[in-house]
């Protein structure tokens, strides 16, 4: 839509049409990570077309050529290609209080679901984390849970004993035998 309001067909499209589009979307009142992901899709878009043989204006496309001119956001390699990203403000994520945990504690009708929110809370897990915890990752015996975190770290946490009735009964009365993955949380 917003190609066809300038007037122009898909073979005069440029990188610097990017920053234009940029300028759109923020102007229109787009979210920063909307906007980047538009413009990770356009910038794949224009790396197909090149690809294929359609003439566009690519003149930046090649990693080795310099960028275009900066204006509204940033460009940087990837795969070598050209891309442009909007910085992300840091986002501030605000933690539970005790009365929203003890709440949702309440609502959880499964031993899933309890035990996952116990792990988050009492462990500090994040969600990635948790889903990737295997079968074999947690020791009852030790009382010890292997975490694999960001960048593939792998890090021994200690199991709170808190954790151990409903996560043992999550194994025994409601995690399917016929299970095929070795995760240890089927969802």
């Amino acid at each position: 839509r917003w190609l066809k309001s300038l007037g122009k067909h898909i073979s005069q499209l440029s990188y610097q049409d990017l920053f234009e589009y940029q300028k759109h979307q923020t102007d229109s009142g787009a979210k920063i990570r909307s906007i980047n992901r538009r413009l990770v899709v356009c910038g794949l878009f224009l790396a197909f077309l090149n690809d294929r043989g359609i003439p566009i204006h690519t003149s930046h496309l090649n990693r080795n050529s310099p960028p275009p001119k900066r204006r509204w956001g940033g460009w940087r390699t990837r795969r070598g290609l050209w891309s442009f990203r909007i910085k992300e403000p840091d986002e501030i994520v605000e933690p539970l209080n005790t009365d929203e945990v003890n709440r949702l504690l309440r609502k959880s009708k499964r031993y899933r679901d309890l035990s996952i929110i116990l792990i988050m809370v009492l462990v500090g897990l994040r969600r990635a984390e948790v889903l990737s915890i295997a079968i074999g990752d947690i020791d009852f015996g030790r009382n010890t849970i292997l975490i694999k975190g960001k960048g593939g770290r792998k890090r021994v946490m200690p199991l709170p004993a808190m954790l151990n009735g409903p996560l043992s009964k999550y194994l025994h009365f409601e995690r399917p035998r016929s299970a095929v993955t070795a995760r240890f949380f089927v969802i």
